[in-house]
């Protein structure tokens, strides 16, 4: 008896003197200047789509109080022309003569003016081409309406085609796509989901929204997009680690 009195205290001290097991920590990849140099390049993408994002949706809503949409069936789509002098979105379709404008909407002084009689630039007509091209060319689809975004280098045409919601409580997330196309050419030099998967996030709860992006090794311009959009910080986790998007700006927080 008194054996066993010894064996069982002796067990009870190791077991008392012993160390929570730690988890380790995830093996991020290591945040170099070129990925910081990156995450600027997408902060400047995200407040360019953004830009021109907000000013479609309202030049498309006073279309919509004047009456012109939905009952102008000639419209197809919009591009968005942002120049030193004018913020200007133009209505477009395919016409007999090709693509032609239909209604230029100009904002300036906090209030659009419409031109009902444009004419039909070469560099909106591309910008039209583009946009047609990019949405038969999306690979992940989780929206019924997909609100599209042309911006431009020396070479290309990058197209963004952003999954979108008439609900203001929900942040999309997942579903966003990107098409690269020859300005020269009009070929489809890349074509690219920016999400495996679909996803929604309910805002209003108190929180921070966070998400996982494994598609690249940072957080990308959609994502400094949607913390302009809804105007909350984002989390995201990648393979270099955590960051936040506050105000369009990606930011590492290792």
């Amino acid at each position: 008896m008194k054996i066993t009195i010894i064996i069982l205290v002796a067990v009870l001290s190791v077991g008392c003197g012993a160390q929570p097991v730690k988890e380790p920590k995830p093996d991020y990849l290591k945040v170099t200047e070129a990925h910081i140099e990156e995450t600027e390049r997408q902060s400047e993408l995200g407040a360019a789509i953004y830009q021109k994002d907000r000013l479609a949706a309202s030049a498309t809503d006073y279309l919509f109080e004047k009456g012109v949409l939905p009952n102008d069936t000639r419209i197809k789509g919009w591009v968005v022309d942002i120049s030193d002098d004018a913020q200007k979105v133009y209505f477009m379709g395919a016409g007999e003569s090709g693509i032609e404008s239909y209604h230029e909407l100009t904002y300036l002084n906090n209030s659009w003016s419409h031109n009902e009689s444009p004419e039909t630039e070469t560099v909106h007509q591309s910008m039209f081409q583009a946009r047609q091209i990019a949405s038969s060319h999306i690979n992940i689809r989780c929206s019924e309406r997909y609100n599209t975004v042309v911006l431009s280098d020396e070479e290309y045409w990058l197209v963004y085609l952003l999954a979108s919601t008439t609900d203001p409580d929900v942040m999309v997330v997942g579903g966003h796509n990107f098409v690269k196309i020859d300005k020269s050419t009009f070929d489809v030099v890349s074509a690219k989901a920016l999400s495996n998967s679909c996803l929604n996030i309910p805002k209003g709860d108190g929180g921070v929204p966070y998400t996982t992006h494994i598609v690249d090794d940072l957080p990308i311009a959609v994502h400094s997009f949607l913390s302009l959009l809804h105007k909350t910080p984002l989390y995201v986790g990648t393979r270099t680690g955590p960051w936040i998007v506050e105000n369009g700006t990606i930011k590492s927080i290792k």
